[in-house]
Protein backbone atom coordinates (compact mmCIF):
# COMPACT_ATOMS: atom_id res chain seq x y z
CA UNK A 1 0.00 0.00 0.00
CA UNK A 2 1.50 3.76 -0.76
CA UNK A 3 2.42 6.14 1.77
CA UNK A 4 -1.04 8.32 0.64
CA UNK A 5 -3.65 5.58 0.42
CA UNK A 6 -2.38 4.03 4.03
CA UNK A 7 -2.65 8.00 5.47
CA UNK A 8 -6.27 8.22 4.21
CA UNK A 9 -7.11 4.57 4.96
CA UNK A 10 -5.84 5.89 8.86
CA UNK A 11 -7.58 8.98 8.88
CA UNK A 12 -10.89 7.02 8.20
CA UNK A 13 -10.59 4.29 10.81
CA UNK A 14 -9.37 7.30 13.05
CA UNK A 15 -12.62 9.39 12.55
CA UNK A 16 -14.70 5.63 12.70
CA UNK A 17 -13.22 5.71 15.97
CA UNK A 18 -13.78 9.25 16.91
CA UNK A 19 -17.48 9.06 15.91
CA UNK A 20 -18.11 5.66 17.91
CA UNK A 21 -16.39 7.24 20.89
CA UNK A 22 -18.86 10.25 20.50
CA UNK A 23 -21.55 7.91 20.46
CA UNK A 24 -20.76 5.81 23.07
CA UNK A 25 -19.80 8.40 25.86
CA UNK A 26 -21.85 11.59 24.74
CA UNK A 27 -18.66 13.29 24.54
CA UNK A 28 -18.33 16.51 22.40
CA UNK A 29 -15.76 16.63 19.56
CA UNK A 30 -13.78 18.95 21.45
CA UNK A 31 -13.52 16.24 23.77
CA UNK A 32 -12.67 13.37 21.43
CA UNK A 33 -10.25 15.66 19.92
CA UNK A 34 -8.14 16.32 22.86
CA UNK A 35 -8.11 13.14 23.96
CA UNK A 36 -7.03 11.98 20.92
CA UNK A 37 -4.06 14.39 20.55
CA UNK A 38 -3.09 13.36 23.77
CA UNK A 39 -2.91 9.28 22.80
CA UNK A 40 -1.35 10.39 19.25
CA UNK A 41 1.64 12.96 21.36
CA UNK A 42 2.14 9.86 23.60
CA UNK A 43 2.23 7.42 21.24
CA UNK A 44 4.65 9.50 19.74
CA UNK A 45 6.66 9.67 23.07
CA UNK A 46 6.42 6.00 23.09
CA UNK A 47 7.91 5.17 19.91
CA UNK A 48 10.71 7.98 20.22
CA UNK A 49 11.85 6.10 23.35
CA UNK A 50 11.51 2.47 21.98
CA UNK A 51 14.09 3.51 19.32
CA UNK A 52 16.50 4.72 21.72
CA UNK A 53 16.15 1.88 23.86
CA UNK A 54 16.56 -0.32 20.72
CA UNK A 55 19.74 1.57 19.78
CA UNK A 56 20.72 1.05 23.64
CA UNK A 57 19.90 -2.85 23.73
CA UNK A 58 22.08 -3.29 20.48
CA UNK A 59 24.69 -1.30 21.79
CA UNK A 60 24.49 -3.67 25.26
CA UNK A 61 24.11 -6.69 22.81
CA UNK A 62 27.24 -6.28 20.99
CA UNK A 63 29.37 -5.09 24.31
CA UNK A 64 28.64 -8.72 25.52
CA UNK A 65 29.58 -10.14 22.05
CA UNK A 66 32.49 -8.58 22.34
CA UNK A 67 33.07 -9.41 26.02
CA UNK A 68 32.23 -12.84 24.95
CA UNK A 69 35.16 -12.87 21.96
CA UNK A 70 37.70 -11.73 24.71
CA UNK A 71 36.84 -14.40 27.26
CA UNK A 72 36.94 -17.21 24.77
CA UNK A 73 40.38 -15.24 24.03
CA UNK A 74 41.43 -15.32 27.47
CA UNK A 75 40.27 -18.78 28.18
CA UNK A 76 42.08 -20.17 25.10
CA UNK A 77 45.54 -17.60 26.31
CA UNK A 78 45.18 -19.33 29.97
CA UNK A 79 45.04 -23.01 28.35
CA UNK A 80 47.99 -22.64 26.59
CA UNK A 81 50.68 -21.04 29.19
CA UNK A 82 49.13 -23.96 31.29
CA UNK A 83 50.26 -26.18 28.41
CA UNK A 84 53.64 -23.99 27.92
CA UNK A 85 54.07 -23.93 31.83
CA UNK A 86 53.44 -27.64 32.25
CA UNK A 87 55.82 -28.17 29.22
CA UNK A 88 58.53 -26.04 31.18
CA UNK A 89 58.37 -27.88 34.58
CA UNK A 90 58.27 -30.95 32.48
CA UNK A 91 61.65 -29.83 30.89
CA UNK A 92 63.03 -28.11 34.10
CA UNK A 93 62.28 -31.22 36.16
CA UNK A 94 63.72 -33.76 33.30
CA UNK A 95 66.87 -31.62 33.13
CA UNK A 96 67.05 -31.41 36.92
CA UNK A 97 67.43 -35.44 36.98
CA UNK A 98 69.69 -35.48 33.97
CA UNK A 99 72.18 -33.18 36.49
CA UNK A 100 71.58 -35.56 39.65
CA UNK A 101 71.94 -38.79 37.51
CA UNK A 102 75.14 -37.22 36.13
CA UNK A 103 76.28 -36.05 39.49
CA UNK A 104 75.75 -39.64 40.89
CA UNK A 105 77.19 -41.47 38.10
CA UNK A 106 80.33 -39.30 39.04
CA UNK A 107 80.22 -39.95 42.68
CA UNK A 108 80.02 -43.83 41.53
CA UNK A 109 82.69 -43.67 39.33
CA UNK A 110 85.32 -41.90 41.93
CA UNK A 111 84.17 -44.35 44.61
CA UNK A 112 85.18 -46.73 42.18
CA UNK A 113 88.63 -45.82 41.80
Amino acid sequence: MSAPRQARAVARLAAVQALYQMEVSGAGVETVVREFRETKDAIEQTAALQRVTNGRLLKAEDAIKELQRESRTTEDAKRSARTQWASVKISVLSAGLSMIGAVLVGYLLGRLH
